[in-house]
């Protein structure tokens, strides 16, 4: 993770000395890191799958979610493609574990 924190000429110059740009030059970068991890959750960011009555039927992060693949859900030990898409009811699917996820959809087929 990389955080650019920018300075004016004119914050420099106000600054009477180092030790006070140190400080306001730290504060400044943690000031932006914190913008920057409540970017990272930001409900924007978020897809919601709803079903046709508006009811929630999942969440997901499509950027960091590293068992998604093209909309497909993979499984969660081996990591295969199954055959289900991340808006398939968790109830028609074989093989999810709720809490866990998509496990793989054949019975004893991970390696």
């Amino acid at each position: 993770m990389s955080i650019v924190i920018k300075l004016t000429e004119q914050e420099i110059l106000n600054l009477p000395n180092d030790a006070e740009l140190g400080e306001f030059a730290r504060q400044r970068y943690w000031n932006e890191k914190e913008q920057k991890e409540l970017r990272d959750y930001d409900d924007e960011k978020f897809i919601i799958i709803a079903d046709e009555d508006g009811l929630v039927k999942g969440i997901h992060l499509p950027k960091q979610n590293s068992y998604v693949e093209d909309g497909y859900d993979k499984c969660v030990v081996c990591g295969k493609v199954s055959p289900y898409k991340t808006t398939t009811h968790i109830a028609l699917r074989v093989g999810y574990v709720e809490g866990a996820g998509q496990g793989c959809f054949q019975p004893n087929s991970c390696n």
